[in-house]
Order: structure tokens, then C-alpha cells, then sequence
């Protein structure tokens, strides 16, 4: 639905962008799509799912009215749309795509779980994934343990349990992502009103901490 269409002329010959909004699943929300002409014999995408998956919008509800503008000079395009937010109202977002030089970016996760970033790129759940980020983006990868998995600590370009920011400048970077297996401890209070609290930091993050309380029987 809706496609724009522009020809980027910065260099030789003129290679035509499109932009359109659309469904990739009937019970999906619309999203807004991106495509370039190589120029040659096919189109290409210009970054994570610009023509798949949820597109460069991403949206929960629907995304919309696409917009498409190139830069004269370089033929960066930028496109805008309308993202419903809730049912009774939208807000315009805007993205541009970068030209110029990249390095990739290699996430290696070992157990269950799931790294993103900010900015987006990364969506690794298993095994090992490369994403490119054009040079001097920095990009904080965010952990999230899966279904009998927690965080454990990074490696390689990060290290350690705390927040993790890669700078991509001066070439490719690794960062490797453990997580551990998740245990239940179950605490049963025997008197009304009791209460148990843990002073173990590392605890509070490898063990799912359940309390139950339980009332003492009465005196027969």
C-alpha cells in the first residue's frame, strides 16, 4: 500500500528506491518497508529487515504513510511514517540510512538466552550473530535470560555482569554473552506475619525467589 518511489542520481546512473507500507503476515501489524535497486539485477536491503520482519518500523499497532526524501549529494535516504501508538492517536518517526564505512559486530551467546542492542541491530537468541554498525556508533547490547536462564557475565569486548557498550571504531569487535541455568528456592515462612530477605547480590540474580507463607495449624 502507498509506495513511494525515488531515483538516487549521486552516482552514475539512477538507481531507484522505494518505500511502502504492507503486511509480511495477515495477522501481523502493518509495517513500513524499504528497498534499493543494486543497480545491476536485483534489490537489496539497506539494513536489518528493511524488507522483512517487521520492518524498519517495528510497530505494535500499525505503521503507516510512508514518506521517502533522498539527500542530493549522496543519495541517503530517509523516509518518515506514522506509527499508531494506540487507537486514538500517532507519532511521526523518521529514519535516515547511514553510507560510509562499517564493521561488523559478532554476538556469541552460550546457554538460554537472548541479546538485543540499542541501537537496534542485534536480535541474536542462539549460537553466534553478525550485525554491521557504521564506524563510531556505540551500541549497548542488553541481555534477557530465556525460559531456564539467567545472565550470567559477558567476555571479549565486554567482561563482567554490568552493562555492556561496544564502540565500533577501529575495526570488527566480538563479545561473547554466558548464561546460566535459573534455580527455584522456595521459602516457607511458619509464622504469620514472618518475613525472609536475601544479602547475596549474585544470588538475587542466578536463583528465582519464591516466598510462600504458611499458617501454623491451630491447637486442637
Amino acid at each position: 500500500m502507498l509506495p513511494q518511489i525515488a531515483f538516487d542520481t549521486s552516482g552514475p546512473g539512477s538507481r531507484p528506491i522505494v518505500t511502502w507500507e504492507g503486511w509480511t503476515d495477515p495477522q501481523a501489524a502493518p509495517q513500513v518497508f524499504v528497498l534499493r535497486w543494486n543497480g545491476a539485477d536485483a534489490w537489496q536491503e539497506l539494513g536489518l529487515d528493511s524488507a522483512s520482519g517487521d520492518g524498519i518500523s517495528a510497530a505494535a499497532l500499525e505503521a503507516f504513510s510512508p514518506s521517502l526524501a533522498l539527500t542530493p549529494s549522496t543519495g541517503v535516504p530517509t523516509v518518515a511514517w506514522l506509527d499508531a501508538r494506540d487507537p486514538g492517536s500517532a507519532q511521526v518517526l523518521l529514519r535516515q540510512f547511514f553510507v560510509g564505512p562499517t564493521f561488523p559486530l559478532t554476538v556469541t551467546i552460550s546457554g538460554d538466552g537472548s541479546v538485543a542492542s540499542n541501537p537496534i541491530g542485534v536480535e541474536c537468541a542462539s549460537g553466534q550473530c553478525v550485525t554491521d554498525f557504521p564506524s563510531g556508533t556505540s551500541v549497548t547490547l542488553l541481555p534477557q535470560g530465556g525460559a531456564g536462564g539467567v545472565f550470567g557475565s559477558w567476555s571479549g569486548g565486554c567482561t563482567g555482569t554490568g552493562a555492556c557498550t561496544v564502540a565500533m571504531t577501529g575495526g570488527a569487535q566480538r563479545v561473547n554473552a554466558s548464561f546460566v541455568a535459573a534455580h527455584t528456592l522456595a521459602v516457607e515462612v511458619l509464622s504469620a506475619g514472618g518475613r525472609v530477605t536475601s544479602s547475596s547480590g549474585r544470588h538475587r540474580r542466578l536463583h528465582r525467589f519464591v516466598q510462600r507463607q504458611v499458617r501454623p495449624e491451630r491447637a486442637r
